[in-house]
């Protein structure tokens, strides 16, 4: 299982297979703004509209592909934890702490 963190605090639990790869981009959730100028342009932008009808969908199409399935704030927790040191360090380190938690490798 794999969790992550939604704007709004909302979590996000996933099933994964291992071995798995996640990567994660920095500053995931720091908001960016949009320039004056970049505002005064879109407002120019025409806007088209499209009606349903005309893209040939299917029942199937429309039929939304997740599922929520529970909403809840995680619940508090001491923080994270910095792992400092070379990678063969941290490594063991990061084995350590999993084996700590019961998960199994």
């Amino acid at each position: 299982m794999f969790l992550g963190e939604l704007e709004g605090g909302i979590d996000e639990v996933s099933k994964i297979s291992l071995p798995a790869v996640l990567s994660i981009q920095t500053g995931i959730n720091e908001p960016r703004y949009v320039s004056i100028m970049g505002i005064r342009k879109a407002a120019k932008k025409e806007l088209s509209v499209i009606e349903l009808d005309s893209l040939n969908l299917s029942e199937g199409d429309l039929t939304r592909m997740t599922t929520v399935e529970e909403v809840f704030l995680p619940p508090e927790t001491e923080g994270a934890e910095i792992l400092e040191g070379d990678a063969s360090t941290i490594a063991e380190e990061i084995i350590r702490i999993i084996k700590e938690k019961g998960v199994s490798l």
